[in-house]
C-alpha cells in the first residue's frame, strides 16, 4: 500500500527527534546504583561490587529507544566484547574478557553481567573487576560437582556498559554515563574437577534443627597467569527442621579472602568456624542456597514439603594441602522468621 502524506510527515518528524538525542544521553543513570574502582588490581584481583540490575524503558518524544544487537550503540563505530578466558573448579566460576571501542577519553566497564551453562542454566554473579583499558573479570557461583571435568561452551551476556571518564577517579564518578544494549560471546572451558569425597558423618539436632555435611570438594590452585586465588574447598551440607513454603535460614556470615581496601571486614549473619592445621576461625567466602539441582538460583530458594535445605560454603584460599582433618563449627542458626537456635553443631570432616 503507497505510503500516505501523514505517514511520510511522521517517518520525518521521528527521524528528526531521533537525531536530536544526544548520544550519552542515558534516563537509566538515574536509578541504576553502581560502585566502581579505577585503576590496578588490588593483589591477585581487584574486587567490585556491583548492584542488581535494573530494566529500564525510555519514553521520549514519543518515541522508543531501544538498542540490541551484538555490541550495537549511537555512534559512528560499535563496542565489541571479547571474551578471552575463563576457569571453573569447585568454588568458582570466572570469566575475562575486554571491552573495545571508539573513544579513547573513557574507560569501558561492565554494569551488568550474565553467564549461562552449556545447559542454559544461569550461574549467580557475586564480584567483578575492571581495568582503565577496558579489561576485566566477573566472578559466577561454582557448577555443581557433576558438571566439573566436562568440558562445556559457556555463554557470557552484558546488558549496560558503563563509561567512565580516564580523569576522574573514585566511586560515583560524575561524568559517568550507561549505554545498554546487548553484548554476548561464548567461551569453551574445562571445569578443573579436582577431589570429591562423599561425607558419610551423621545429622546433629539442636532444639528443631539437624545440620548434616553431605560433600567435601577440594579445588586446586588456579592456572599459572590466571588472576584467581589459589586453591579452596567446598562443603555441601543439609539443613533440616524447616517450615515447608518458607525461605531457609536468614544467612550466614562470609569474608572475602581479598577485599579491595585490605580490610578483611566480614558480612553480618551467623557465625560458622572452620578450623585445619594452621587455620583457625575462617570464614567462607560465599555461601549459596542450592536448588533441587544442586545449583545456585538466581532468586530466593523456598523450603519444599521436605522442610529440608541443601547449601554449600565456599572457601577461597590457600590452604593446599589440606593436613589433617577440618573442624565446621555453627554456634547458632537464626531462621528467617527471627527466632535463633543455639548449637553448638560441630563437625569433624577428614582432610583431602
Amino acid at each position: 500500500m503507497p505510503e500516505s502524506d501523514f505517514e511520510r510527515q511522521l517517518g520525518t518528524l521521528l527521524r528528526q527527534t531521533a537525531a536530536d538525542i544526544p548520544p550519552a544521553l542515558d534516563v537509566s543513570a538515574r536509578v541504576h546504583q553502581k560502585f566502581y574502582t579505577c585503576g590496578g588490581w588490588h593483589g591477585s584481583r581487584r574486587w567490585v561490587t556491583v548492584a542488581s540490575m535494573v530494566a529500564v524503558v525510555a519514553l521520549l518524544a514519543g518515541t522508543f529507544s531501544w538498542f540490541r544487537g551484538a555490541g550495537t550503540r549511537p555512534g559512528p563505530e560499535p563496542i565489541v566484547l571479547h571474551v578471552d578466558a575463563a576457569y571453573a573448579d569447585a568454588t568458582a566460576t570466572v570469566v575475562t574478557y575486554h571491552l573495545t571501542g571508539p573513544r579513547t577519553d573513557v574507560a569501558y566497564s561492565t554494569a551488568s553481567a550474565f553467564l549461562t551453562d552449556a545447559a542454559g542454566n544461569p550461574l549467580p554473579f557475586q564480584s567483578g573487576g575492571g581495568d582503565a583499558s577496558g579489561g576485566g573479570s566477573a566472578l559466577f557461583a561454582p557448577l555443581p560437582q557433576p558438571a566439573l571435568g566436562v568440558r562445556q561452551t559457556m555463554t557470557l551476556t552484558i546488558t549496560d556498559i558503563d563509561l567512565i571518564p580516564l580523569h576522574e577517579t573514585g566511586l560515583g564518578v560524575p561524568g559517568t554515563s550507561t549505554l545498554k544494549g546487548f553484548w554476548q560471546g561464548q567461551v569453551t572451558v574445562m571445569p578443573i574437577a579436582g577431589t570429591s569425597r562423599t561425607l558419610r558423618i551423621p545429622a546433629q539436632t539442636h532444639g528443631k534443627l539437624s545440620i548434616q555435611p553431605l560433600r567435601l570438594d577440594v579445588s586446586p590452585s588456579s592456572p599459572p597467569g590466571f588472576d584467581y586465588s589459589s586453591g579452596g574447598i567446598r562443603i555441601v551440607l543439609r539443613m533440616s527442621g524447616l517450615t515447608p513454603g518458607t525461605p531457609p535460614a536468614g544467612g550466614f556470615a562470609t569474608k572475602d579472602p581479598n577485599p579491595p581496601d585490605g580490610s578483611g571486614a566480614s558480612g553480618s549473619g551467623d557465625q560458622t568456624s572452620l578450623s585445619a592445621a594452621g587455620y583457625a576461625g575462617m570464614l567462607p567466602a560465599f555461601v549459596y542456597d542450592l536448588d533441587a539441582q544442586g545449583m545456585p538460583p538466581l532468586s530466593q530458594v523456598t523450603v519444599d514439603a521436605s522442610g529440608a535445605i541443601e547449601f554449600e560454603l565456599i572457601y577461597i584460599l590457600s590452604l593446599l594441602p589440606l593436613q589433617g582433618p577440618l573442624t565446621l563449627t555453627f554456634n547458632s542458626i537464626t531462621l528467617n522468621s527471627g527466632e535463633k537456635i543455639l548449637g553448638p553443631w560441630v563437625f569433624t570432616i577428614p582432610g583431602a
